[in-house]
């Protein structure tokens, strides 16, 4: 019997939420004409202040870049480096790459859940 995965992982969930959220700011930028000077300028002008040139920096793609950090992150520690049988040795899960994409996972998780 081929193992059932049923608890996603920080990594996966954060992947998930943030292409989630990706698919669905893509599709209000095609359908409002007040996106029509890009993500920037319309969040800038929705919110506006240091708060919307905040959020305005985080845009579609700048989250599809952090899920694919994070979706590649979550591949290499699936990998069965060194010669651990059951995944990630020790050493690999200090790595200062892996530590920053659980952080991030986390935030991503906090923001969503909280």
């Amino acid at each position: 019997m081929a193992d059932t995965k049923i608890l996603a992982t920080p990594l996966e969930s954060a992947v998930a939420f943030l292409r989630g959220k990706v698919a669905a700011a893509e599709r209000d930028m095609a359908e409002s004409a007040y996106y029509d000077g890009g993500f920037y300028q319309g969040i800038d002008n929705a919110v506006g202040g240091a708060a919307g040139e905040l959020a305005a920096l985080f845009s579609p793609e700048v989250a599809g870049m952090v899920a694919d950090l994070l979706e590649e992150v979550e591949r290499q520690q699936n990998q069965r480096p060194c010669d651990a049988p059951g995944g990630a040795c020790n050493a690999c899960s200090w790595r200062p790459d892996f530590v920053v994409a659980e952080v991030l996972a986390e935030l991503v998780k906090g923001v969503h859940c909280g």
